[in-house]
């Protein structure tokens, strides 16, 4: 690993050697207390699991390549998940600052596609699984292969502000909306989240309210205008 040049690391963890050497400053002292259980190190640890992230090796392989056990490799995955989980995203993907009005609201939308007061952007994504034994229909989305949903909004910078993901593939996007902690939230207050008429953009998808604009529906009756 450490002959690796620049873009060799990034090749194969899909991270720059420096945002993994920011993972493991910040996450040093939660993985060390698995490494006394393990006898791995932190740094270790951490590409393990991004190997697991970024490429199709079996778990078996995985752990052949750093000189781990199977049963090993799994309990650190599972275990930096976790701890990415807790100790950063909380701080990393967040909503946008609660501004007193949209003149405050960052205009990259604006800025790229002359669309005002939108602080993020919402869609979902599939994420490809093996069918599951237990109700295998349920996972089956409309390009006709097993997934769960990820949805995501985003900024304009591409930054995330807010994640949601594990519904079964062939659940349609509005419904994951509306089942999601972040609906549940607008609809408790939602000038909390859109203060000062600010508003998400949405595909089609989706239902228009207040705060998510989406398309106009084209039934064949749309002019120019």
């Amino acid at each position: 690993m450490p002959q690796y040049s620049i873009d060799d690391f990034q090749v194969r963890f899909r991270l720059s050697r420096t945002s993994f050497e920011q993972l493991v400053a910040e996450l040093s002292t939660a993985l060390s207390i698995r490494s006394k259980k393990v006898k791995i190190g932190p740094e270790k640890q951490l590409l393990i699991f991004l190997k697991y992230l970024s490429s199709l090796h079996t778990l078996q392989e995985i752990a052949d390549i750093f000189g781990a056990s199977e049963s090993s490799a799994h309990v650190i995955i599972k275990d930096v998940a976790k701890k990415i989980r807790k100790h950063i995203q909380p701080s990393v993907i967040k909503w946008p600052a609660k501004q007193q009005n949209s003149a405050d609201i960052d205009d990259g939308f604006q800025q790229l596609k002359g669309f005002p007061a939108v602080i993020g952007a919402i869609d979902c994504s599939h994420i490809p699984i093996r069918t599951p034994k237990e109700y295998p229909e349920n996972y089956i989305n409309r390009k006709c292969f097993p997934s769960i949903i990820l949805q995501a909004v985003c900024e304009s910078d591409l930054r995330f502000t807010d994640v949601y993901c594990g519904w079964p593939g062939s659940v349609h996007d509005a419904r994951v909306l509306k089942k999601s902690p972040l609906y549940h939230e607008i609809d408790e207050d939602p000038v909390k989240k859109f203060p000062g008429n600010t508003h998400i953009l949405g595909d089609s998808a989706y239902s228009l309210t207040t705060w998510l604009l989406v398309p106009f529906k084209d039934y064949g009756n749309l002019n120019e205008k």
